[in-house]
């Protein structure tokens, strides 16, 4: 007795292999899709790094010895410093190696970096989680433009805090050999600005 033979019968076989090898790949690439689905959510759901504070650090009168301890303890900690044209550069050798360093500095007459622009520079640092310190000569709050920057932070939701530093306002007249108030002659003071060229100061 031999065995029936069925015309195409070889290519029968073949053709439901090749069907049911389309059904398995089929069926791993949509294994695959479900499995990469929740890494690309993930990835899409991931919360933003939290922003860095920034510190507006006074620098003082330039000496490291007339610096705040705070500020001192913060600049040996930075991790990166946007500073201003400072008079003395005793408190930039407090960084370490690895502190990023931004200088912003303004002189005068000469081109220099607009305030908008050191504005977006402290934004962008802080949103990318970084702790900056922004340094400036003497105190932050004293003839400088750190308005300008508290209102830029704020905005971004970037949280700052100052660190007060000694003003050349009020140090100066001390070391010259004066204080600036003495009962019954001297009961106030006050600050001005020179740029002011049509002020009568006569």
């Amino acid at each position: 007795i031999g065995s029936t033979i069925h015309p195409g019968g070889s290519n029968c076989t073949k053709g439901t292999a090749r069907t049911h090898r389309k059904h398995a790949l089929r069926r791993s690439q949509q294994a695959a899709g479900a499995h990469q689905l929740p890494s690309a959510q993930a990835a899409e759901s991931a919360p933003a790094p939290s922003k860095g504070t920034c510190f507006l650090v006074g620098g003082g009168l330039g000496p490291v010895d007339h610096l705040t301890v705070k500020a001192a303890k913060l600049l040996q900690s930075a991790e990166v410093c946007v500073y201003d044209d400072l008079g003395a550069q005793g408190p930039l050798e407090l960084l370490p190696p690895s502190c990023e360093r931004v200088y912003v500095g303004k002189r005068g007459g000469k081109q220099s970096i607009k305030q908008p622009d050191i504005d977006r520079i402290l934004v962008e640092l802080c949103s990318q989680g970084r702790n900056v310190i922004r340094l400036k000569g003497g105190c932050p709050s004293v003839f400088s433009r750190v308005s300008s920057e508290m209102t830029a932070l704020t905005a971004a939701g970037c949280p700052y805090e100052f660190v007060p530093g000694i003003s050349s306002a009020l140090a100066a007249p001390l070391m010259a050999g004066f204080p600036l108030t003495q009962a019954h002659i001297g009961t106030a003071f006050a600050v001005t600005s020179g740029h002011d060229l049509d002020q009568n100061w006569a």
